[in-house]
């Protein structure tokens, strides 16, 4: 698991460090909200990195900080791209939701150090739905757009292709777990390939100059 904690900490360094020299550039909400989620994400896998350093075994209360600040800023970033659907108003509702859901874990403290197999994947399938309906809005919309020239296509994909792949490895990362060491490496390897290519769709969209329409 050594090189999977550097892998991910690397390939987070690369839109990351992109959008530092280009934010001045940014002139719409969409890639300024997209900066600050690669940003939090990179300190969280810097923090992680570092923990992993200093010995600790199990980050997991880290890991359920996470997936509560990344909802929040993800569903942030989509309510720039879909305003008419997620208002700011139903964003924090679900925002909320999401964390008091977290929140009720600590309870029952020894399920902090557990992996979040229920709560992970209920964040998946928001942010799948999240990303069909901006698809279903392109498709409706009468206005022609290079889709391969805006920033919410890429943002879109990269959300769509990273939690539905991923969704099935965080229901059973517990299962995985039990049956081997050896599989449950094998699967989080399969899970960095993933990381590589949400980054790099995400550095795709940092890059896109074209103004981001809005629907």
């Amino acid at each position: 698991m050594y090189l999977v904690t550097w892998i991910g900490l690397l390939i987070a360094l690369v839109p990351s460090t992109i959008s530092v020299f280009r934010f001045e550039r940014y002139g719409n909400s969409v890639k300024i909200r997209l900066s600050i989620v690669i940003w939090a994400n990179c300190i969280i896998e810097l923090v992680s990195a570092l923990l992993f350093i200093s010995g600790v075994k199990n980050n997991m209360p880290l890991y359920h900080v996470y997936i509560g600040m990344e909802f929040f800023l993800v569903t942030y970033l989509f309510s720039a791209i879909l305003p008419n659907v997620l208002t700011p108003a139903r964003q924090l509702t679900l925002s909320g939701a999401f964390v008091a859901a977290l929140l009720l874990k600590l309870l029952d403290w020894e399920s902090i150090f557990e992996f979040p197999s229920v709560l992970r994947p209920v964040e998946s399938g928001v942010l799948i739905g999240l990303s069909v309906l901006y698809f279903l809005s392109v498709m409706k919309s009468e206005e022609f757009i290079n889709l391969f020239k805006s920033a919410n296509f890429w943002i879109s994909s990269a959300m769509l292709i990273y939690f539905s792949a991923n969704m099935l490895i965080f229901a059973y990362t517990d299962y995985l777990a039990e049956q081997s060491m050896e599989l449950f490496s094998a699967v989080w390897y399969i899970h960095t390939g993933l990381n590589v290519i949400f980054y790099s769709l995400l550095t795709v969209a940092l890059l896109c100059r074209t103004p981001t329409a809005k629907y």
